[in-house]
């Protein structure tokens, strides 16, 4: 999607804003696979797309607590919320 205003009386420029595909919230796997391509690590790329954030070890089973809402704010989209054999999920 792509958002145009029109050009000030004048104007030699025209300022597009957009994204391409996806939601355009979070990590970019095409953006993050170019990155390690070009020699980033792990955690360089993350601190990128997370700024403020830092990594941390935890011990071997943390409790990770998600907040999830029935509709993304962000997207619009349905929340998919599904379970490996190691995690369990609880509803508090």
């Amino acid at each position: 999607m792509f958002l145009l205003a029109p050009p000030a009386e004048g104007a030699s420029a025209v300022k597009v804003c957009g994204s391409g595909f996806g939601h355009g919230v979070g990590l970019s796997q095409y953006g993050a696979y170019g990155r390690a391509k070009a020699g980033q690590g792990y955690a360089q790329i993350l601190k990128s797309y997370y700024p403020g954030t830092s990594l941390t070890r935890y011990a071997d089973d943390p409790v990770v607590r998600v907040l999830l809402a029935q509709r993304s704010l962000s997207t619009g989209h349905d929340v998919v919320v599904s379970s490996g054999a190691t995690a369990r999920l609880r509803n508090l």
